[in-house]
């Protein structure tokens, strides 16, 4: 080989050098961030067939089937996460977190209350005392189904803001797959530009469940599970309509629901927690119907003490049935609901005491303290709501058996949560092993590539000496 041959070789195995020592110093530097992928600087012959040069590949080192399961249990994980929460926020509403459940406490309180009148049914001290405890029992009603309500819009607020953020995520997974094909067209490293599209599929994991196909260029298709397309070409986009509780691609006349193809992530567990339907209310799944559940228990509850009509609870006949009714007093109806049956049922948010015991025009039937005290504390009532089902129990032990079934449920997710989080966190630590950076090796890789580094150039330099006395020699003769 000629000294220009031998120059043009060793320069161009030097800018190879430098390439690679600048690709192991990217390394080193972000070896703390989590969101980095690990790079290669691979050496590779242009044209093996006529000995052309070696360049510098820059390839990242993805190992994609755990990076698939990564995707999968942070959708796992994000969605036992909420629904954990959601429980956390309902037990702080009834006070099931305390021990002491609110309507539990308001149920003693109105029975022991009962049992003071009929002590001494001619106080007005005790007569107070139980319109006031009435109003107690009905305001904690009250107070938790208002509490779901508001939990339900702010789920719905949240769903929509989710379903913002997964449409701005797809649309900027579309416009990276974009600018990665157009660097490699330009002869441009597309690494970083594939770091970014995982980070965007990774805010997408916890939102719904996805799963991931790359091409050989780098780029990514983004399907559900179930095979609904969330980046082909071109990104989808999705709408909520929470009056329906439905998510549906934006661009389908028909609404047709994917609610079951979203039913992981952030995404899934807000869906699944707004249910209603008859199926989701009859499921024991935590998470399920959540928040109808609840309001189902509340509206059945109070259903317990007044009906509308010809058939009263056995409560409303204990005021009403009792004899006789003195001057003043009144007759029937110690609770009232306004818009008793409506559908759906609002019965847990109008449960009252009767307004004319509240307003002084009347007062408490004192005939009928001995027959409500027995009903109240009668063993004889069944309920069945919510997934709450006993029979025999007095109220105070149904109010108790619905912050019971509360607990219990939450202690279920909680759990969930606690493996979902655990599982997610053994996954990422073996993805981050396979693709993060190893600093150690990183630098007994660059003490070799520096080593090269100096021998191309002391290669570069004994050329250009004999280029040097090469000149000499030449200049001494034609002189």
């Amino acid at each position: 080989m000629s000294l220009f041959g031998i120059l043009n070789s060793t320069a161009a195995a030097l800018r190879n050098t430098q390439t690679q020592i600048g690709t192991v110093s990217d390394n080193i530097g972000n070896s703390n961030s989590t969101t980095y992928v690990s790079r290669n600087a691979v050496l590779t012959e242009t044209d093996p067939q006529s000995g052309g040069v070696d360049t510098v590949q820059i390839e990242r080192a993805v190992d994609t089937a755990l990076q698939g399961e990564y995707f999968q249990q942070s959708s796992s994980s994000s969605n036992a996460s909420y629904i954990n929460n959601i429980y956390s926020q309902l037990e702080q509403l009834d006070g099931s977190d305390s021990g002491t459940p609110s309507l539990v406490s308001a149920m003693q309180n109105f029975t022991a209350a009962f049992q003071a009148l009929q002590a001494t049914p001619s106080s007005t001290t005790a007569q107070a005392q139980v319109i006031s405890a009435g109003q107690g029992l009905a305001e904690t009603v009250q107070n938790i189904a208002n509490g779901v309500q508001s939990m339900i819009t702010a789920t719905q607020q949240q769903t929509q803001t989710d379903v913002s953020t997964l449409n701005s995520t797809l649309a900027s997974i579309a416009t990276l797959n974009t600018q990665i094909v157009q660097a490699q067209g330009a002869g441009q490293s597309t690494a970083a530009l594939q770091d970014s599209l995982d980070a965007a599929i990774q805010t997408v994991s916890t939102l719904v469940p996805v799963q991931a196909t790359f091409a050989n260029n780098g780029t990514v298709q983004l399907t559900t599970p179930q095979g609904v397309s969330l980046v082909g070409v071109d990104a989808s986009n999705f709408t909520y309509d929470a009056a329906t509780d439905t998510i549906y691609a934006t661009s389908d006349p028909n609404q047709t629901s994917l609610n079951g193809s979203f039913n992981s992530g952030q995404i899934g567990a807000e869906i699944s927690a707004l249910d209603t339907s008859a199926a989701g209310v009859a499921s024991t799944t935590p998470g399920v119907a959540v928040f109808q559940k609840t309001l189902n228990q509340l509206n059945t509850f109070v259903d317990q003490f007044y009906a509308a009509g010809a058939t009263p609870t056995a409560f409303q006949a204990a005021y009403n049935n009792a004899t006789p009714t003195n001057t003043g007093e009144q007759a029937t109806d110690f609770f009232t609901i306004p818009n008793y049956g409506a559908t759906p049922s609002t019965d847990a948010f109008d449960f009252e005491v009767n307004p004319a015991l509240v307003n002084g025009t009347a007062t408490v039937k004192e005939a009928s303290a001995t027959a409500v005290v027995n009903q109240l504390i009668a063993t004889t009532n069944s309920f069945s709501a919510g997934g709450v089902s006993v029979t025999n129990e007095s109220y105070t032990q149904i109010a108790s058996a619905m912050a019971s079934n509360q607990t219990q449920l939450a202690q279920q997710a909680q759990a969930n949560q606690t493996s979902a989080s655990a599982t997610l966190s053994t996954t990422q630590t073996a993805y981050q092993n396979a693709t993060g950076v190893n600093v150690n090796s990183q630098l007994s890789q660059l003490i070799i590539l520096q080593n090269t580094y100096g021998a191309s150039a002391k290669v570069i330099s004994v050329v250009q000496q004999l280029f040097t006395t090469l000149e000499g020699a030449v200049g001494a003769t034609t002189g």
